[in-house]
């Protein structure tokens, strides 16, 4: 089957298929499960196939339409279903139907409780058909056309959640629908600005150190700020913890933490490397959001009591490692920057199944009411320690290694990169210690009292189980033999975005036809891993050899009473309350939980101040209404004379 074939039948089955689920919607719960479960199933295995076409084909070779239909703005602008399947779109398709089909294997036990089943498993699947001709697209109308399908999507998806889930998707189809007038604002300077481009993606190529145009770095901010609020960078980042309040668990493992990410970094990537070539200028920018996003959301996520906001924080901070592998420019910080949004979405995936199982368990997601769930969900727990172990940089797992090249595509910036190389490092050492509480707070210790249990059955553990189990082994093989991803992966997207290879005396990194190639330090993660495994069987020989002298027992002092129960109970949200509570970062902390700095919220507060000084200066007086005439005439007649010749 040609590729056309299969990208028509990939989108053809999922659409026809969502139609299904929404129709049975209650009648037949099951039905729309197992219809769900199957499409997902043969899009995985298209969105494979795809993938693997593109080793037969040179890079961007693959282009083709969907349909014939063509409508001509103007001699320069057309939109068609123009589709383009290189290694990098490829990457991304096989990235939404392998989380996709994840997802829904995980919802078959995590959402049996929703009412409107049949609408959810309707809507994750247009939301995969959207993501999919989002990734496949080649013209920029039909880009926005399905950007905004995930976006109304995702709005109805988290609607469908607990209390505040009407808020959250009210806030993330706002800021989502900004980014989204930003994109098309973009386009349409872009096409019909002084110098049109047209609406092909490949066909624009914008050098800003050659073409700095005021125009040209007005599109290339709107593009990126549409890319980064989808992703979730900040400042425009706060739609992501407001829709983890009341979003199902399993929506938010699939589109803020996975898809979400894939198609914001997938398009600001092909935006800052193939439509447009960045300068010094530029570069900057994206280093700098990309180090504030880093420190600033893992600093709030220290904070949080509650694992769903806690997460979404870590969704946010985890972008800044993105975005800052991009804007150094180099080799292997672009190349990093590529690999993290990948392992970014495998470990961030994991971490909120887990959070939804442990919910699906006890009902609670606050951490301070949670506790001692080791024992009881070992499978669980081991997931959730191997990605948060990944997430926190902890070698030899695949966080370590993308991380590892962002530092090292700061390093090679020379002097000015130290700051984003520290900035990145802290974050890092922040996101173990926030993990080291969450860990903690939910698996250790005493189970406080009062605390429910819901064990599921043998059905309910493989759903809830299986699809963790799959993620924590990618984020173990993905950082033991982080050279298969990166040479199969990235190493063939960065051709096909035109990023050069490096030099002939570089170092490499990767094997067979694909290499990358730098000049700095090189992370050799499988002769690492032996050496780690190496130091802990050491360890282990010393520790069992101490436990063969005699060491005296006795029992502690406790000069008093003995407290029981939640007395003695010591909550994992007492870890950083120091750090909470100091001067200056108690009031940061207060002012960002209240929303001072949420743009959403001053955007509502100064645009309401505005309506009402408009209303003041439209009083129904007829006067007043022909002095503002007058006013205006004037602005224009004084315009028309000075353009005059």
């Amino acid at each position: 089957m040609s590729p056309l074939n299969q990208v028509g039948l990939l989108l053809g089955t999922t659409l026809v298929a969502g139609l299904l689920c929404y129709v049975l919607n209650r009648r037949l719960r099951v039905l729309s499960a197992v219809v769900a479960l199957v499409t997902t199933a043969v899009g995985f295995f298209l969105s494979a196939s795809l993938f693997r076409s593109v080793s037969i084909f040179e890079a961007d070779a693959l282009k083709f339409q969907l349909t014939h239909y063509v409508f001509k703005f103007n001699d320069h602008a057309e939109f068609a279903f123009d589709m383009r399947l290189n290694a990098l779109s490829g990457l991304i398709v096989l990235g939404i139907g392998f989380f996709g089909l994840l997802v829904v294997i995980y919802s078959l036990r995590y959402c049996r409780r929703e009412t409107e089943l049949g609408k959810y498993y309707a809507f994750t699947l247009w939301t995969l058909v959207g993501a999919h001709a989002a990734a496949l697209a080649n013209n920029l109308i039909l880009l926005l056309l399905a950007w905004e399908l995930v976006t109304l999507m995702l709005y109805l998806l988290v609607g469908l959640g607990q209390e505040g889930g009407r808020e959250g998707s009210a806030k993330s189809f706002t800021l989502l629908g900004l980014s989204d007038c930003a994109l098309l604002l973009g386009v349409a300077m872009l096409c019909f600005g002084g110098a049109p481009r047209g609406l092909r993606m490949d066909s624009i190529g914008i050098n800003l150190a050659q073409e700095g145009s005021s125009v040209n770095y007005v599109v290339y901010i709107l593009l990126m700020l549409g890319a980064m609020t989808k992703a979730g960078a900040m400042p425009l980042h706060t739609w992501i913890p407001k829709a983890s309040e009341g979003a199902p668990l399993s929506v938010m493992a699939f589109l803020p933490a996975a898809l979400d990410k894939l198609l914001g970094i997938y398009l600001l990537a092909f935006v800052s490397l193939k439509m447009f070539t960045l300068d010094s200028a530029t570069q900057m920018v994206l280093l700098v959001i990309g180090a504030v996003t880093i420190v600033f959301a893992v600093m709030m996520a220290m904070v949080q009591h509650d694992v769903r906001k806690l997460l979404a924080y870590h969704a946010v901070s985890q972008v800044g490692y993105m975005v800052m592998g991009i804007g150094t420019g180099t080799v292997v910080g672009i190349a990093g920057g590529l690999f993290h949004m990948l392992n970014n979405a495998i470990y961030k995936s994991c971490l909120f199944m887990g959070a939804g199982a442990v919910q699906d368990r006890t009902g609670e997601t606050k951490v301070d009411k949670l506790g001692g769930l080791a024992g009881t969900m070992p499978g669980m727990f081991v997931s959730m320690f191997v990605a948060a172990m990944a997430i926190s940089g902890v070698p030899p797992l695949n966080g370590f290694v993308s991380k590892w090249m962002v530092y090292q595509g700061t390093v090679e910036l020379g002097g000015k990169g130290v700051v984003f190389l520290v900035a990145a490092v802290f974050g890092s050492a922040l996101t173990l210690a926030s993990f080291i509480k969450v860990l903690y707070a939910m698996f250790f210790g005493p189970k406080p009292e009062g605390m429910k249990e819901e064990p599921a059955g043998v059905g309910g553990k493989l759903s809830l189980g299986v699809p963790m189990g799959i993620l924590a082994v990618l984020c173990i093989l993905f950082g033991v033999v982080a050279q298969l991803p990166l040479s199969t992966f990235i190493a063939p997207a960065m051709d096909s975005l035109g990023v050069p290879m490096g030099s002939a005396d570089g170092r490499m990194i990767g094997s067979g036809e694909w290499v990358l190639q730098f000049t700095r330090g090189l992370w050799a993660p499988s002769a690492a891993t032996l050496l780690i495994l190496l130091g802990i069987v050491i360890g282990l020989v010393v520790f069992f050899i101490g436990r063969g002298s005699r060491v005296r027992i006795a029992p502690p002092f406790l000069a008093g009473e003995t407290y029981k129960g939640d007395k003695a109970r010591y909550a994992g949200t007492s870890f950083y309350k120091t750090v909470e509570e100091l001067p200056v970062i108690r009031t940061i902390y207060h002012d960002a939980e209240s929303s001072v700095y949420d743009l959403y919220y001053l955007g509502g507060k100064y645009g309401d101040t505005l309506v009402q000084l408009l209303r003041r200066l439209h009083n129904g007086q007829l006067p007043l209404y022909i002095g503002w005439c007058i006013i205006g005439l004037v602005i224009i007649v004084g315009w028309l004379v000075r353009l005059k010749p």
